[in-house]
């Protein structure tokens, strides 16, 4: 089970995705209103820490990942119990992006479609790709990652026309508060969840490999999303783009090149589309190593698809309806991932640095 391995570039590519995956549509961080690129450089500033940890987690444990890091740091009882919250947290968060998902394309492009729908055409996709494994998922990720990231410098090139610099001043109109509280939003989703992927990982090419995939792929993510959210505060403003469930779609449309270049809103919905697959299928993929780890199966594929199930089936009750769903990001999230991106985390890394000092009980 923990066999599989990536490049550091697949290992980038694949960070960078996860981050801008469910973000690149919407604008993280909007307590902060004018100053929301503030609060995404400061969320990215906060996330580091958390990268640092999980890499180091990797460097002291090699070829470990988190699920075996608790169970050496712990023991047996309270690792199982660990690895059931992380097994427990990934499924539940997966089950809110499928639904985002599909609400988006229910929304955007299906709106007689039953949201039952795209849930299930997406679950099926995603159980393809999990039974894959890591590895394709990895080379998946390489080969696509140029397409978003290129929509992503064509749309903000082609829509400098339409921004206007007085969106975004003055800066810090009102004080620090709402930064930090939008930069805490951003830090739960997606900043800090750069963490999770100590599930995903335990072979590396290199000693440093961790550092520099944790550590690259949240900058470049975390630089793309600014660029993004930037571009729509500059274009719509902060009113107008608050009062959207999908600001990057609105922002493409104002495109128009001569009357010929225009309707550009896919190139925001393909990007969001490629990062939104990508990143459930690396959530189910870790609640499918943890459970297997739970229950000291050697294979986690076997249960793929009972679990990419009953994702459906908690995506489809989850919320009533989109407002719901953005009511739950905005004021559960934040506090409810803290104690698995943040508390948890830190307190392993704490006892592994003890226990590096007793080299006879890393293993």
């Amino acid at each position: 089970m923990n066999n599989e391995a990536v490049s550091d570039k697949q290992g980038i590519a694949l960070i960078i995705l996860f981050i801008i995956g469910s973000s690149s549509i919407v604008v993280p961080g909007l307590p902060a209103k004018k100053d929301v690129w503030l609060a995404i450089i400061l969320s990215v500033i906060m996330a580091l820490p958390m990268a640092i940890i999980a890499s180091r987690l990797h460097v002291i444990f090699p070829g470990k990942d988190i699920f075996d890091i608790v169970e050496i740091c712990f023991g047996k009882f309270i690792g199982k119990l660990l690895i059931l919250i992380f097994s427990w947290f990934v499924f539940k968060l997966a089950a809110e992006v499928l639904r985002n998902s599909s609400q988006f394309l229910n929304a955007s492009n299906l709106t007689s479609t039953p949201l039952i729908v795209p849930m299930i055409c997406t679950s099926t996709f995603i159980l393809y790709i999990v039974k894959k494994g890591l590895p394709v998922m990895g080379k998946f990720a390489e080969f696509v990652l140029i397409f978003p990231v290129t929509f992503i410098f064509v749309i903000t090139f082609l829509l400098i026309p339409e921004m206007n610099i007085y969106n975004v001043v003055p800066v810090l109109e009102e004080g620090m508060g709402p930064v930090i509280k939008g930069a805490l939003g951003a830090l739960s989703f997606p900043f800090g969840q750069t963490v999770l992927f100590s599930m995903l990982f335990s072979i590396f090419n290199e000693k440093k490999s961790p550092y520099k995939i944790y550590i690259s792929g949240l900058l470049i993510g975390g630089l793309l999303l600014l660029i993004t959210s930037l571009t729509n505060i500059l274009v719509l403003g902060f009113n107008t783009a608050s009062s959207l469930y999908f600001p990057s779609v609105s922002t493409a449309t104002r495109i128009n090149i001569l009357g010929t270049l225009q309707r550009l809103e896919i190139i925001p919905t393909l990007t969001f589309i490629i990062g939104q697959y990508l990143k459930i299928s690396i959530l189910i993929l870790c609640a499918c190593k943890g459970l297997s780890k739970t229950f000291d199966c050697e294979d986690y594929r076997f249960i793929a698809t009972p679990i990419c199930f009953l994702m459906v089936s908690l995506c489809y009750t989850l919320h009533g309806n989109i407002m719901e769903f953005y009511e739950w990001v905005a004021k559960v999230l934040p506090y409810s991932s803290l104690p698995v991106q943040v508390f948890i985390p830190i307190l392993i890394w704490i006892i592994a640095e003890i226990k590096k000092k007793q080299p006879d009980r890393l293993s």
